[in-house]
């Protein structure tokens, strides 16, 4: 188990406390005053849940970067995209749709392989390739 050693714990339910916060196979497997494991010093640092991006723009990101690394780098684990229903599928046009989006979206991929939005969610795990 890695342990993030005595973290300023924000539970994004009450108000913040101080603790150990143990993680396995990639979910919060405890949290106390002396979690035993591999331990990451996290004394004077927060900890919190990820937080959810409830506006954003980046349907296309993840063809330039998979791992949305400014999100991550900002705490956001997850996102809802197309909030505003600009999204690059269903499309019948791609370059025009493409040159709509550009300055919300970036270009995205240089071939778009899609035309309906489930089509457009398949392409999707293409870009976990380029890692």
């Amino acid at each position: 188990m890695l342990v993030f050693r005595g973290a300023e714990v924000y539970p994004g339910d009450g108000p913040p406390f101080r603790a150990d916060v143990g993680v396995a196979d990639g979910r919060i497997a405890a949290i106390g005053a002396r979690v035993e494991g591999d331990v990451v010093d996290a004394e004077g640092l927060m900890l919190c849940p990820g937080f959810v991006d409830l506006h954003a723009h980046s349907a296309l990101e993840p063809f330039a970067d998979p791992l949305l690394t400014p999100k991550i780098l900002q705490g956001f684990t997850t996102e809802v995209i197309c909030p505003d229903g600009l999204a690059p599928a269903p499309v019948e046009d791609h370059e025009a749709r493409r040159a709509y989006l550009r300055a919300l979206e970036g270009e995205g991929p240089p071939e778009w392989t899609w035309t309906t939005f489930a089509e457009y969610l398949e392409a999707l795990p293409s870009t976990a390739s380029t890692l």
